[in-house]
């Protein structure tokens, strides 16, 4: 088997546990749906103690196949570069160890490595931790031949010395942070759907947005469909009133039999 197939466990950072729920139950409907390539993994499970709302937020991705393009392609999509801000790559068949101090000596041990190293730790109170306890190491954010993951997992430490290859880096491009600022995040929302239903590089005809202020849907909509339909009293953001985009600045009752 080669080395881009080899059976690895990820393990994802998210920005919200809402977003680890989502993401658990579409990984059971992966058959069904399109959130997922073949590779992902047989089992994806919310990691620690948990609500609907508040957790580490945390999400275990279980014999992943994917090659690390793949697997990085895939955190490069839109729903997906919205959501995940860390990825940690770990061998399933290595032993995890008792406390950090385990951890340390595990690291000690090892070949000092002759190029940079990114930590990428959680909690990130590690990172810190292992930079003074490894000072014949280098270490750089950027500019580096390797990555050092580390997962505090239900009170055990795992750990994976990956290529670079393997590393994830949180930037999303400066023209959709702005896209989505200027409008509101909820256009995320239907990116997500559309994206689960195979729908995302469709085109449509007519869409109407129903209570379509500040106009986040509409933005997301007019991207994908010859007109949209914005119907909100309420005043619409500028970045979402395109030249396909009509808003009928009143309610739906009103409206109702405006052509």
């Amino acid at each position: 088997m080669s080395e881009a197939h080899l059976e690895r466990d990820i393990v994802l950072k998210l920005g919200h546990q809402s977003q680890c729920f989502r993401i658990c139950e579409y990984h059971k409907l992966r058959n069904q749906l399109h959130m997922f390539e073949e590779g992902f993994g047989h089992t994806a499970v919310e990691l620690g103690p948990h609500t609907n709302k508040l957790g580490p937020e945390l999400v275990l991705l279980k014999g992943v196949t994917a090659s690390p393009d793949v697997l990085l392609g895939w955190l490069a999509t839109p729903h997906m570069r919205g959501m995940c801000t860390r990825m940690y790559s770990l061998h399933p068949d290595a032993h995890p160890l008792q406390t950090k101090e385990d951890l340390l000596k595990e690291l000690l041990c090892h070949p000092v490595p002759s190029d940079p190293v990114r930590l990428q730790c959680h909690p990130r109170s590690l990172e810190e931790y292992l930079q003074d306890g490894l000072p014949k190491w280098s270490f750089h954010p950027r500019h580096f031949g390797s990555v050092l993951h580390c997962v505090e997992l239900d009170g055990l430490y795992h750990f994976a010395l990956n290529s670079k290859r393997d590393s994830y880096l949180y930037a999303p491009p400066k023209e959709a942070l702005a896209r989505h600022a200027a409008c509101c995040r909820a256009r995320k929302k239907l990116e997500e759907v559309f994206t689960a239903l195979g729908m995302l590089t469709q085109q449509f005809g007519l869409a109407i947005d129903i209570g379509a202020a500040p106009g986040g849907w509409t933005s997301f909509l007019a991207e994908r469909c010859t007109r949209v339909l914005a119907v909100d009293p309420a005043e619409m953001n500028s970045a979402a009133l395109r030249k396909n985009v009509t808003h009928l600045r009143s309610s739906l009752v009103a409206c109702k039999h405006c052509e």
